[in-house]
Parts: structure tokens; sequence; C-alpha cells
């Protein structure tokens, strides 16, 4: 007796140390649903089972039997077609781990009604690979009644996702295109016709995957969605990513040094935040909580450091550097009294930095360099009739290019009439002439804008939009002394290139 009254008090200690135990989340539970379908007492063969939730669509076997195996516990609503017999439904529950079982009793009618044939999958071919991200299915389909159907097109990357599967119903067509589909991604898809009697039959399961993912080495801003956002390719015309998509302008990109990310600047009630997002499928992530600022910065002011790890940027007289998590906001130097910085770049030879400093005149523009080891800004190019923009630096961090308008023309607009790249050694002193031309074959009534090097260094990336601000701006390459003008991509703008 005492050994039993032991147990039974070592049962009730396990029992309540189970009772104490945290709450954990429940996992996905599964379970059977099975039956057959009779009508006066008799199987009935080749009818088709569909239920609500989705799963899988089943014809019964040779003795009217069917069987859905491995499905979440739900309640499903079960509706059964077929040749002669009403369509019928019944509701049953699904419980974990557990077999339900039911007899769904049809009704035989008169009707003489056939199935529709399977569909048959056309394109794209089964198990194709590199399909594009923008697809066109399309399938074959006919009813031996010369019925009018109806196609359901489920389409999904796993049997998990197959309650999310239908991207079209109700329609007639036998072709449907899908896009903005997943890189690198393996997709199922499958289509089920339907007469107008609710007869239906489903085609095999197909298979696509699509192209692998791209490098993408090339980023700028485009309007041709309606609001600006940030695009990226891997340098073709087949290629193109919308990277941003979001309510405020979305501009001035720059990819990060190594990784598939992007920074770039919108606005944020009212002011100028730095933001990274990866290149494909991501969310942009806000860096920076002090505003990019100063006379004529529209968020152009910033640049990665060499190693992507940090990004400086320009807030009014002051230069800061930030971690590229949002981190250790620091000064790094300040600029010239009544002086703002605006746009710059950052090279990785002698850790120099080539900065533009600007009045409130949008005309008022030097170019300097900066060491932070000596911290110490030197001039490299005075100020000039007409506006200087965008420096940055050559690959070996030897030249710097830079755009100029070659007509000195100044407004109270801040109209360029003839903004042209300009090449010049690092070494210059303000005062030499040692520029270098390299918009020799720009178009006349033009402007070249924001050059940047190739990764290479032997081409130059640059803007190219009309004089008038009539135009649609436009992104080139180029020989870095000018020959090879090249179009890349219509309707862009702001470009950047790793």
């Amino acid at each position: 007796m005492q050994r039993i009254l032991s147990f039974t008090l070592w049962l009730s200690i396990l029992s309540w140390l189970s009772a104490c135990t945290e709450d954990t989340i429940a996992p996905i539970t599964l379970g059977t649903l099975q039956g057959v379908v009779v009508a006066d007492e008799t199987p009935l063969p080749n009818i088709n089972i569909t239920t609500q939730p989705a799963t899988n669509q089943l014809v019964t076997d040779s003795t009217g039997r069917f069987s859905m195996m491995g499905i979440p516990a739900d309640t499903y609503t079960i509706t059964v077609r077929g040749e002669g017999i009403r369509t019928t439904t019944l509701t049953a529950l699904v419980t974990p781990d557990s077999v339900t079982e039911v007899t769904i009793q049809a009704e035989l009618t008169e009707l003489e009604n056939r199935v529709p044939n399977a569909p048959t999958l056309v394109s794209p071919q089964n198990a194709v690979t590199n399909a594009p991200r923008t697809l066109t299915l399309t399938w074959q389909g006919s009813d031996p009644d010369q019925d009018s159907l109806h196609y359901e097109v489920r389409l999904f990357t796993s049997q998990a996702a197959l309650r999310q599967s239908v991207v079209a119903q109700e329609i007639t067509d036998t072709t449907l295109v899908v896009q903005d589909l997943k890189f690198n991604t393996t997709y199922f898809w499958q289509v089920i016709a339907t007469d107008p009697d609710g007869l239906s039959s489903q085609s095999e399961v197909g298979s696509f995957t699509t192209l692998p993912i791209p490098n993408l080495r090339i980023a700028w801003v485009s309007d041709t969605s309606g609001n600006a956002e940030v695009y990226a390719s891997d340098g073709s015309d087949t290629t193109i990513v919308q990277v941003t998509n979001q309510p405020a302008r979305d501009v001035q990109p720059q990819l990060h040094p190594r990784l598939p990310q992007v920074a770039f600047t919108s606005e944020v009630q009212g002011e100028t935040q730095l933001f990274i997002t990866p290149l494909i499928d991501g969310t942009p992530t806000p860096i920076t909580q002090v505003p990019m600022a100063g006379f004529h910065n529209i968020g152009t002011g910033y640049t990665w450091s060499p190693d992507g790890g940090q990004l400086a940027y320009a807030h009014y007289e002051e230069l800061y550097r930030i971690n590229a998590d949002g981190s250790g906001l620091t000064v790094i130097t300040q600029a010239p009294a009544n002086r703002h910085f605006r746009e710059m770049d950052w090279t990785a030879t002698g850790n120099q930095f080539v900065l533009q400093t600007v009045g409130s005149r949008i005309y008022d523009s030097e170019i300097y360099l900066y060491s932070p080891q000596e911290d110490s800004l030197r001039l490299l190019v005075a100020n000039q009739p007409g506006q200087t923009h965008s420096p940055s630096f050559s690959i070996d961090g030897r030249e710097v290019m830079f755009t100029y308008d070659a007509s000195g023309f100044e407004s109270l607009e801040g109209r360029q009439l003839d903004s042209r790249i300009y090449r010049v050694p690092t070494s210059a002193s303000p005062d030499s002439i040692q520029w270098i031309d390299v918009s020799v074959n720009k178009p006349a009534g033009t402007n070249d804008l924001r050059p940047r090097y190739s990764p290479d260094g032997a081409k130059i990336i640059f803007e190219n939009t009309s004089n008038d601000g009539q135009g649609t701006p436009s992104v080139w390459v180029m020989d870095v002394n000018g020959n090879n003008r090249q179009l890349l991509y219509q309707n862009a703008q702001m470009p950047h290139w790793r």
C-alpha cells in the first residue's frame, strides 16, 4: 500500500511540474480527412472533392473513397461535384493527430453533363529554369460537352503556401501574367477548369525556377511609377529591380561598397534623413536622427566610407560620421566660415575626403580636399562664375571629377546652360589650369551632371538632361576621355555605380 501511495504522489508531482512549465508556441498540427461518397448506399467513383479552406483537389477512387492526409487541423466545408449528382456540401472538423471519417450522401440526377477535360499546361515548360520575374502562364482547356469554362489558377512555392496560392479566379482566358516573382525561387502552378454546372477538373502541377539573384551594380532614381523611387540593375536593360516603394521621394542612391545594399535619402516630417535597404525584397531602415541639411542640400550631401561600415554626411557647417547601424554619431570637421558642406566623396587612398562647400548662393561653390589625420582642408577648385557640383574620386584617389557650368551663367532660378564634366589631379592648385574636359561630345543645349567612375575606372556614368528643364533626364556611360557616349536608361537620374 505504501508503494502505491508513493507512486501516486510521484505522478502528482510530475503533473504539477508539467503544469508549471512556461507556455510554448503551439506547433502547426495536422490531421487526416477521409470518407466515402454514396448515393442510395452505392459508392460513387470519379467524383470531384474540394474543400474550403483549400486543400488538394481529389477524385474518389473506384470504391467511392477519398483521403486527405496531413492537412492543418481546422473546420472544412467539403464540396462534391460529379456527373449525375447534385452538388453537395458537408462540414467536418479535422482534429490534430487523428482521422476524421465522413460519409457524404449524394443525390442522383438525370443530368448528362460531363466533367471538363483536365487542362494542359503549355508555358512555361515544366521545370524550366531562368524564368523571368514577370511571366505569362499559358494553358489549354476543353469540355466534352462544349460547355464554356472558367479557370482558377494557383501559384505556390511549397505545400505550406497552398492556401494562399490562388492568383486568379473565374477567368475565361487561358493566359495569365504574373509579376514581381522572387529571384532564385521554384514556383509550382496548377489550373482548375469548371463548367457552368460546377463540374471541374484540374491540371497536373507544373513548376519553374526564376532567375538567380543578379549582381545589381548600378542604381538610379526614376519617377516612372509616379513617384521618385530607387531602381537598380546588373547593367543590362532586362534585369531592372525597383528597390524602394514609399510615399516620400527616395533619391540620391549610393550602393554599398561590398554588400547588396543601397543608401538613399528621403524626407521624413519635413527633414531629409538617410536610409539603408537591401537591394532585393528589403525594408528601408532609417539611419539618421540628426537630419541632412544646409545650403542647397536636399539629400545630396553624404557618402559611404570605403569599407562600407560608416557614412559621412553634411549638417549645415558640420561634417558628421555615423555607423551604418545608426550608432556613433560624431563630428568630423567644420566648413569654412559662412559656408555649408554639400556633396562629397571618401577614398581609401590616404583616407581622404573631397568636399563641396557652398554659400547661401548656389553659384558660390568651392571644392576642398580634407585629411582627417591632419584635420586640414585644402582648396582644390576655387569659386567660379556659374555652378560647380558633384566632386568624386577616381579609383586610385589621384584625380577628382566634378561638373562645372562652362557658360558661367548665373540667374535667380539657379539655371545651368552648359554643365560639363571635368577631371583634375588632386595635386593641382586652385590657380592652375589642369582641368580636363570630358564632355567634349555632349549635345548642345544639354547638361552633363552627377558623374561617377565605373568600378574599373575605365568609364564614367552620368546624367544628361536638357538645360531648359523641360526634357526627361537619362543615364549615360562614356569612356574617361569622353568618347563612346552610350545611353543606358531613359527617365533616369542620380546614377551610382559599384
